[in-house]
């Protein structure tokens, strides 16, 4: 799924559709009240299928921006850059810069600065310079073990394998 902006639906919202039925984030930080419909993901597959681009990657650090989503009003976001270790899908030409977004406004699990993990992002192809998002911030992100196995950040009940990954990505078609 190629993942576009819907444009700003109330302050610091953000909607997006998708596989499995929706699940809904809300939180409330810097007096500003965040909320955001995502995906729910109920296989690997699934997962694997939303995800334009697939990465093993080590976030950087982290810096606020704001971020305009084509309404002329900028809203809050996290942003790290990324160090690309592996692709496993997707497009991302060597070298070059690849970031990732979150709503500052909400409580989404944050990238671990620093940590390998396995990454599944929708990127935003029609708007050049627009950092890349999780296609659910509890099912897009992994940290990697010692053992270089992924493992969810919080209460996520897929457990991809890289192995079952690196075989999904390349015998489902992209979108």
């Amino acid at each position: 799924m190629r993942i576009r902006a819907a444009g700003a639906l109330v302050a610091c919202a953000a909607l997006t559709t998708g596989c499995g039925g929706d699940g809904v984030v809300g939180a409330v930080g810097g007096g500003a009240t965040c909320v955001a419909n995502y995906p729910y993901y109920r296989s690997v597959p699934e997962l694997v299928s939303a995800s334009d681009v697939i990465v093993v990657a080590v976030p950087g650090t982290q810096e606020e921006r704001g971020i305009d989503y084509g309404s002329g009003s900028e809203e809050d976001h996290r942003v790290w850059p990324l160090e690309v270790r592996r692709v496993l899908r997707g497009e991302v030409p060597a070298g070059a810069p690849l970031e990732v977004k979150q709503m500052s406004c909400s409580d989404e699990p944050r990238l671990k600065q620093g940590e390998a993990q396995l990454l599944f992002l929708g990127t935003y192809p029609d708007t050049p310079g627009m950092p890349a998002s999780l296609i659910n911030p509890e099912q897009g992100q992994y940290v990697l073990d010692d053992a270089g196995m992924p493992r969810p950040v919080r209460d996520n009940q897929l457990r991809p394998g890289m192995d079952e990954v690196e075989r999904l990505s390349h015998s489902i078609p992209a979108r």
